[in-house]
């Protein structure tokens, strides 16, 4: 059995099988590889074997990357937000930037949810923790699109192959926005700043309603939400039918969490930093084997199962590895299947399903040699 197994030589077992499920993909992608102004990019990857990073790389078209890619079979591969005129430059500061698309990052670990609780604490994927992130985007790709005018034909949603999603904004608008500028778009979206008493005019009206758009429809949701004793649903009917507050109702209202109905949990350090290397969308994640899919506004409306499903590799599909679960894997489900979980003898599992119990150090391979 593999934990009595050379620790070398079962590393080498593994490694081997995913080199050769990894090359059979990147011979055959479900969809192309996505780089946009490739020769603008510096490219980095990271082995299979090793926790180091390769960087510096540039490449003047997706097909000499794809060569590269089948001669070394990376785990990860990334590009830089960052635009530069040298991406192969060793020097950062030598490297001429020239701009950087605005990437947000949503993770389920930065969502305090009771679904990602749970996630969290057994370390894998669960569809209900996905869920939840997948609702977070979509609330992230309203406010860009409705708040921010940023066009559907410049956003691109990847799921980013373990536990979140990767909202890239590609316009020449946004391309030149320093670090201030893009800690304001954080700060507006986790709703640091937000005082309900600005949303009220001078005649004590409240201005947000019911259907309106942007940020007034979403502060009218979010208060909505709240309003569960007499005194709050009186807030409600006066302001559907009166529109006006008395001052003690909103002192109530500024001591709701308000702002936490209204925040976006995005990756500050993410957004912020402006030579940001991000997984290449249709590359395949290192660490779970899933595909770093590129996904539509639809996609994610149809749900997170929908969007396992789409994350897994056609190829990976096809046959089963036999695996010994190393540790109890006490989750409702795992990417979505529900597992035997059995600590005493090995199971079989779908190809998919082994390399993501694997390389997250649940289970190890075990040689029918």
């Amino acid at each position: 059995m593999c934990p009595n197994t050379n620790s070398t030589s079962k590393l080498s077992s593994e490694v081997r099988l995913l080199r050769t499920l990894f090359k059979l993909y990147y011979k055959n992608p479900d969809e192309p590889l996505i780089v946009p102004s490739i020769e603008q990019r510096e490219i980095a990857i990271q082995p299979l074997d090793k926790e180091v990073m390769i960087r510096h790389l540039a490449f003047k078209t997706i097909e000499d990357l794809t060569k590269f890619i089948l001669q070394k079979v990376p785990g990860h591969i990334y590009y830089s937000t960052a635009y530069y005129e040298r991406p192969n430059d060793p020097s950062m500061e030598a490297k001429g930037w020239k701009g950087a698309d605005l990437v947000f990052d949503i993770d389920a670990d930065h969502l305090n949810t009771q679904n990602c609780e749970v996630a969290k604490n057994v370390g894998v994927i669960t569809v209900e923790c996905l869920e939840d992130a997948v609702q977070e985007t979509l609330k992230l790709i309203d406010v860009l699109e409705h708040e921010f005018g940023i066009g559907k034909n410049e956003l691109r949603i990847t799921f980013s192959g373990h536990r979140g999603f990767h909202v890239h904004v590609e316009s020449d608008v946004v391309k030149e926005l320093g670090q201030e500028e893009r800690r304001e778009i954080v700060e507006f979206l986790h709703a640091r700043l937000f005082d309900v008493s600005r949303y009220v005019d001078m005649k004590g009206r409240f201005i947000p309603a019911p259907g309106m758009p942007g940020i007034g429809g979403r502060i009218w949701r979010a208060i909505e939400k709240l309003l569960d004793d007499k005194e709050l649903q009186d807030i409600k009917d006066r302001t559907f039918k009166l529109r006006k507050l008395r001052k003690a109702q909103l002192e109530k209202l500024k001591k709701l969490s308000i702002e936490q109905e209204l925040k976006i949990n995005v990756d500050e350090v993410v957004t912020l930093d402006v030579k940001r290397l991000i997984r290449i969308p249709n590359s395949l994640h290192g660490k779970t084997g899933l595909r770093v899919a590129q996904v539509s506004r639809l996609d994610l409306e149809q749900g997170a199962e929908h969007v396992l499903k789409l994350a897994i590799p056609r190829n990976f599909r096809k046959g089963m590895l036999k695996i010994l679960f190393l540790r109890k894997v006490d989750a409702p489900n795992i990417m979505g299947y529900t597992v035997d979980v059995r600590l005493d003898e090995p199971v079989k599992v779908p190809t998919f399903l082994g390399i993501y119990l694997i390389r997250r150090g649940l289970a190890c391979l075990v040689d029918e040699s």
